[in-house]
C-alpha cells in the first residue's frame, strides 16, 4: 500500500486534513497507537470515514504525519522566539521558555514521541535529529564567537535537550503546571556555569595564549643569539694573523 499522505491544495481541504491530524494527536495520546482505530480519529474530527482515506492511506500514515507536524511546530516556535535575540544567553533563555510553553500546550507530545519508538523508529529518530540540527549550528557559531566553551556542540545540544525534556516531564506533564521560579533558577544556574565562557574560562584561554606567545618569543630569541655566535666563530677562524715586523720585536 502506498503510504504517502495526500497534501491538499484548497484551504477547505487543508483545514480538514489539519483537523484529522489534531484529532489523531488527542486520540493517540489518550488511547495509544495500537488501541486507536481510524473510526476513533474520524469521530473526534467530526468527519466521515471515507474522508480520512482521501488524505491518509492508513493509521500508520497519519501517525507518521503527526510526528512531522509536531516536529515542525516545535521548531517553528523555537525559531520565532529566538530569531531576534542577539547573544547566546538570550537565545537560550528565550528558547527554553518557548519550548516549555509549547510543551504546556501540547502535553500529548511526550506520549506520542515515546510511542513512535515502537510504531515508527525512523520518525522517532528524525524528530530528535531535526530538533537538534539548528541547535547544533547555533552552538557552533557561539563557540566560534567565544560565547560558549569549546566543547563538542552536538553533545552539548543533546545535553540541553535532555534537561528540557525531563524538567518538562516532571512539572509540566506530571504536575500539569508551568515551571516555577525555583526550577527556572536551578536550570539557569546549571546552564550559566556549565556552557558559557565565563571569567575562569576566559582567564584560562588568555593564559594559554600568553604561554604560546612567550614560547614563540623565546624560540626566536634563541635563534637570533645562536646565529651571531656561529658567524663570529667562523670569521675568527678565517681571519689571517699578521706577521710581526722588526719594529714590533
Amino acid at each position: 500500500m502506498h503510504e504517502t499522505p495526500v497534501v491538499p491544495k484548497t484551504r477547505k481541504a487543508q483545514a480538514t486534513r489539519r483537523r484529522l491530524i489534531e484529532a489523531a494527536e488527542v486520540i493517540f495520546a489518550k488511547k495509544g497507537y495500537f488501541e486507536t482505530s481510524i473510526v476513533d480519529i474520524t469521530q473526534h474530527a467530526k468527519t466521515a470515514l471515507g474522508t480520512f482515506y482521501i488524505y491518509f492511506p492508513s493509521k500508520h500514515a497519519i501517525f507518521s504525519e503527526l510526528m512531522s507536524y509536531l516536529s515542525h511546530a516545535v521548531r517553528q516556535a523555537l525559531h520565532l522566539a529566538t530569531k531576534d535575540r542577539i547573544t547566546r544567553k538570550e537565545k537560550e533563555q528565550a528558547g527554553f521558555q518557548a519550548g516549555f510553553d509549547f510543551l504546556y500546550e501540547h502535553r500529548s507530545l511526550y506520549s506520542i514521541v515515546l510511542q513512535a519508538e515502537l510504531v515508527d523508529r525512523k520518525a522517532f529518530e528524525a524528530y530528535y535529529r531535526e530538533l537538534a540540527g539548528p541547535y547544533i549550528r547555533g552552538l557552533k557559531s557561539a563557540i566560534r564567537r567565544g560565547e560558549v566553551k569549546d566543547v563538542d556542540p552536538e553533545s552539548l545540544a543533546y545535553c540541553l535537550m535532555g534537561m528540557a525534556h525531563f524538567l518538562g516531564m516532571r512539572w509540566i506533564l506530571w504536575e500539569q503546571k508551568p515551571l516555577r521560579k525555583r526550577q527556572w533558577e536551578a536550570l539557569w544556574q546549571l546552564i550559566s556555569s556549565g556552557m558559557f565562557a565565563g571569567p575562569a574560562h576566559e582567564a584560562g584561554t588568555q593564559l594559554k595564549g600568553e604561554r604560546q606567545r612567550r614560547d614563540t618569543r623565546q624560540s626566536k630569541c634563541c635563534d637570533v643569539r645562536s646565529e651571531p655566535q656561529v658567524s663570529q666563530a667562523a670569521h675568527t677562524s678565517d681571519r689571517k694573523v699578521p706577521r710581526k715586523t722588526r719594529a714590533d720585536r
